[in-house]
């Protein structure tokens, strides 16, 4: 680590501003509370559940806040001063949209299309008064300061996706960046922490430490910042994996930033544990990672085509160099890869699940645009002489078909205890978004590779589950129960429809028999009739058990 970063947090001297004070008036806090009851230590009490909840939420995506630092703001009247209203109202809408619910994927926190009433309510709420305290800040002319980017880059994730709202709050956390000059303070007094492998000493070494962990907190939070806005961009195309980059511009200013890291390296043991260093090696593959995205889009955007439509050679060259490039971070993924249930669910985990999930829009992204796929088979050491990988695909494909196994089993699963048991479905309409999204992607994946199998039996497999959702919700209409716009009806069609055109090239994949419900086990009495014949299946009585997020056991990243 160079000594002018040393000494930037060391002698805490640089020109990044702090966050603001507010003196003693604390009427926002007494305000809040004031929503949830009339009893002040439980209200308080409220207040740091949902704060905690939030930060064991969003640890992979938005680790944007240092959360002794947030959640100090129930400590005492001196948290109460420092706070910034609008960022502690973001904070608590996210969480209280999430309240209810006791799985939620990363990608999907505060989707207020999944809230319960009473969680819709309280989250609305709490997001109109964050954003009236923005609105103010930013209408009187106050000068920008980095707690006005986190509090815009929470408050969207409480807007519908791509609207116009989500759009500006995301651009107003950039602009804060763009205009303290954050990423050049950043960058200019830390060049880009260079990929390592385990057998290098700089896989090992410590972060550098300082006198002053409050000076570090700042550093990482600004570090952080810089990241968030392109954090949300991926965030869109992990849960939207069927689409491509959209009419955005992602910041430039990327490829110079150095990757997230531990918060306070002054207070780590002398002893590290190996999943520490992992943790960190992952960190630096992610912003790798961010940075391919960053000029494939670039490249995207300045594509020039020929008359037969076909991009330029270079162009074609250098999206191979991309492709290349992803085959180098496959090797360090499959180092990182969870090997047991445990592993896969915890911090580093699933860090891992949305690095993979990223890495494979990135391969799926470069084929739809350019018809370029290299198979696993292509895939070479540095000196050509052996294959990379022993498998039929990527190692991240491989697993990204974990994750959608996972998709299917768990809706299923719903399901038949809903027929069987009569217990609540705890499937929303974004899960069967998501499960028909990432069945068109696995189609594409077919077509690009030319491997049939195992693909097309887990799409028949996932098939025969959204269409029973379909049925489910048909029959349920007029009930409170589950409903699915017409968007997401269609896409389980368009599913249908790209399975049914899937064409591999062999006559052997194309004989492979199509799967049915009795191979998968489905649970039902009698064979399925068409959707007008089907009987009311029962309501639901219950409803599910809200259980708090257990606490991970490596730091927070």
């Amino acid at each position: 680590m160079p000594g002018s970063d040393l000494a930037m947090i060391q002698n805490n001297d640089s020109p990044i501003p702090m966050q603001p004070t507010f003196g003693d008036h604390d009427d926002w806090w007494s305000h809040l509370l004031g929503i949830f009851g009339r009893s002040r230590p439980t209200s308080t009490r409220i207040v740091q559940h949902l704060l905690t909840r939030f930060v064991q939420s969003n640890a992979v995506f938005f680790g944007l806040l240092h959360a002794p630092t947030l959640l100090a703001v129930v400590s005492g009247k001196q948290g109460h001063a420092r706070a910034d209203p609008a960022l502690y109202l973001a904070v608590l809408a996210v969480s209280a949209c999430d309240m209810h619910q006791t799985r939620i994927a990363d990608e999907r926190t505060s989707d207020m299309t999944s809230a319960n009433e009473a969680s819709r309510q309280l989250a609305a709420k709490l997001s109109e008064m964050a954003a009236t305290y923005l609105q103010t800040a930013t209408a009187h002319g106050s000068a920008l300061t980095p707690s006005m980017g986190q509090a815009a880059s929470i408050l969207a994730l409480t807007q519908p996706d791509g609207s116009t709202e989500q759009n500006s709050l995301i651009r107003l956390a950039e602009n804060v960046v763009r205009t303290l000059s954050l990423h050049e303070a950043v960058s200019s007094r830390e060049p880009l922490l260079q990929d390592s492998e385990p057998d290098s000493p700089l896989y090992w070494s410590r972060p550098v430490t300082s006198d002053s962990p409050e000076s570090e907190v700042k550093y990482e939070s600004i570090v952080r910042l810089c990241w968030t806005g392109i954090s949300h961009r991926f965030r869109k195309y992990i849960a939207k994996p069927d689409e491509d980059f959209g009419d955005v511009d992602l910041p430039d200013f990327i490829q110079e930033i150095r990757p997230m890291a531990f918060w306070q390296p002054s207070v780590l043991p002398e002893d590290l544990p190996p999943p520490f260093f992992h943790s960190q090696d992952l960190m630096r593959r992610s912003a790798h990672l961010s940075r391919l995205t960053v000029s494939l889009a670039k490249l995207e955007k300045i594509k020039e085509v020929d008359e037969a439509g076909t991009p330029p050679s270079d162009t074609l060259e250098q999206v191979r160099g991309l492709l290349r490039s992803l085959d180098d971070l496959e090797t360090s993924f499959v180092r990182h890869r969870p090997r047991s249930d445990a592993e896969r669910h915890n911090v580093l985990g699933r860090t891992l699940q949305m690095f993979c999930r990223m890495h494979v829009w990135v391969r799926l992204t470069i084929w739809r645009k350019y018809k370029l796929w290299n198979s696993a088979s292509d895939a070479r050491s540095d000196d050509g002489a052996q294959r990379l990988f022993q498998t039929t695909h990527h190692p991240t494909v491989e697993f990204w078909l974990t994750i959608v196994q996972d998709m299917i089993d768990t809706m299923q699963q719903d399901l038949d205890a809903h027929v069987v048991d009569m217990t609540a479905l705890r499937t929303s309409a974004a899960d069967v978004d998501a499960l028909a999204r990432h069945v068109i992607c696995a189609c594409d994946l077919v077509v690009a590779s030319g491997e049939a199998q195992p693909i097309a039996g887990q799409v028949d497999v996932a098939l025969i589950i959204l269409k029973r959702m379909l049925a489910h919700a048909s029959l349920n209409e007029a009930k409170d129960g589950l409903h699915l716009t017409d968007d997401v009806v269609q896409r389980v069609k368009l599913g249908e429809t790209r399975r049914a055109e899937l064409t591999v090239g062999t006559a052997a994949a194309a004989e492979q028999p199509e799967v049915t419900e009795a191979d998968v086990g489905i649970v039902r009495d009698d064979p399925m009739p068409p959707a007008d014949q089907l009987s009311a299946e029962p309501a639901a009585t219950t409803e599910p058990v809200v259980e708090p997020i257990s606490t991970e056991e490596l730091p927070s990243q």
